[in-house]
């Protein structure tokens, strides 16, 4: 689905069979909403529970979720569109089709057109910030993750796991602008320390869209100028971890890759490209 801007959306799900809009009805109940935000994945091993690969839920896997009792709905869930005009496309090799439909407000909601899209906007722009985060806190997890192992590496001297060890807490220190500690144990039982960004803004979604948890959401409703004050904070915080973490990568870690001249693996916030599968033919 495309928006009259160009944004995509999906559909979302319902008790009825999006077959009976196919068919041509002139309306139907499916609501539609904007792209899922990211999620986390951790990679590092949290120093309080170094043995945490070794739990059945996380054994044999690479990544690990952040997790929280209620926030899986909104970790799902996209912002809901405004009501207005869209257009979906659909592609079949070749041949494609554009058909236009119109997203109505329920009559029963007293809330404008305007207020509503105001909602949407403030959803839109919590994603964005969680978009960001998640981008942040995985490339993070991805450079950790090579310096634990060439910590824990038999070939790596001593003096060279204590810078390794000076340049993991420097990234920690950017990476905990994001997230708390006790949400690196992806354990949702831990819940005794201030959330960060990324956590805030999943709870800040769910009361603007339509809920989670014990939240029961607001998404027939104008925002309130509370949350949009606190939304305008959290972003404040997301684009100071993104600075920090470009300044990290700029300097310390450009830096770092320099003075070990080639005795070090590179450090690097980038996954190892696939390596092409080789085929054999008879």
């Amino acid at each position: 689905f495309h928006s009259r801007r160009g944004a995509r959306f999906r559909r979302q799900h319902s008790a009825y069979n999006y077959d009976y809009c196919a068919r041509g009805n002139e309306s139907c109940d499916v609501g539609l909403r904007y792209d899922t935000p990211g999620q986390p994945a951790l990679r590092t091993s949290p120093p309080e529970n170094p043995h945490i690969w070794d739990e059945p839920r996380y054994k044999n896997t690479k990544t690990r979720i952040v997790d929280h009792w209620g926030i899986q709905q909104v970790q799902r869930a996209g912002a809901l569109a405004a009501p207005g005009r869209y257009r979906v496309r659909v592609v079949a090799g070749n041949d494609s089709s554009v058909q236009t439909f119109v997203v109505m407000k329920d009559p029963k909601i007293e809330t404008t057109t305007a207020e509503l899209a105001a909602s949407t906007n403030a959803q839109v722009r919590t994603v964005s910030a969680i978009n960001t985060s998640v981008d942040v806190i995985n490339r993070l997890e991805i450079l950790r993750k090579q310096i634990e192992d060439l910590r824990g590496s038999d070939t790596t001297s001593a003096e060279h796991r204590a810078s390794l060890a000076t340049m993991d807490q420097k990234a920690m220190d950017v990476e905990l602008l994001l997230l708390s500690r006790e949400e690196l144990h992806s354990d949702d039982k831990w819940f005794t320390e201030r959330h960060k960004a990324y956590m805030a803004l999943l709870w800040l979604s769910a009361e603007l869209g339509t809920g989670a948890g014990d939240v029961a959401g607001g998404a027939e409703f104008r925002p309130t100028d509370a949350q949009f004050a606190t939304l305008g904070e959290l972003e404040t915080e997301v684009t100071t971890a993104r600075s920090a973490f470009r300044k990290f990568m700029d300097n310390d870690v450009k830096a770092f890759n320099a003075a070990m001249n080639g005795t070090l693996v590179r450090l690097s916030d980038e996954l190892p490209k696939p390596q092409p599968k080789v085929v054999f033919v008879p």
